[in-house]
């Protein structure tokens, strides 16, 4: 039987190697992504770091679903009355380790997509959330796609346009939102 003191030790452990392999990230690319980079920055046994995660797919794994963890609570913690809105709010471009772990995926996936099996899984359920409590269904997709697209674009350092220019963007984009809203 395991302690809850050791499970949760465990999971601290695995967030510290993920937050390690998004510094690697951070600092040297993508491309230097690997098991013994990431346990030197964590300070742990190469060992260590594959008792947590057996594979640098799996650490890929481990990274996405937490993005996709911190995007879906800073979407359930926002103050909005619609989840179309939540969705708006939650979007933060300036957190650089989500946007080196964001990086890593997407190089990752292009050589093995079905990494991206859990992402695919979020937005389906998002998509139906969303579609659920809208009068205009295309609306509420434009404004996901959107949304996602300024995301991607920050993601690759390409958005043509300055921060506030993006925060009047997103403002409109919340206008839209509450007219179709239910």
């Amino acid at each position: 039987m395991t302690s809850n003191k050791t499970v949760t030790r465990s999971n601290n452990q695995a967030d510290a190697v993920l937050i390690a392999a998004s510094e690697v990230i951070a600092q040297s690319g993508s491309g230097k992504l690997t098991i013994d980079a990431v346990a030197r920055q964590a300070g742990m046994s190469k060992g260590g770091v594959l008792y947590h995660f057996p594979s640098k797919d799996a650490l890929l794994k481990g990274m996405l679903n937490a993005l996709l963890a911190r995007i879906e609570e800073r979407r359930q913690g926002t103050q909005s009355q619609s989840k179309l809105s939540g969705m708006l709010e939650s979007i933060d471009l300036r957190d650089e380790s989500e946007r080196a772990m964001s990086l890593a995926i997407l190089a990752t996936a292009a050589q093995t997509p079905e990494l991206l099996a859990p992402a695919r899984a979020y937005f389906s359920k998002v998509n139906e959330e969303l579609s659920a409590e809208t009068t205009d269904p295309d609306i509420t997709r434009i404004l996901l796609l959107a949304l996602e697209g300024m995301r991607f674009l920050h993601m690759l350092e390409m958005i043509p346009w300055s921060n506030s220019d993006s925060e009047r963007i997103l403002k409109h984009m919340h206008q839209m939102a509450d007219e179709v809203s239910q």
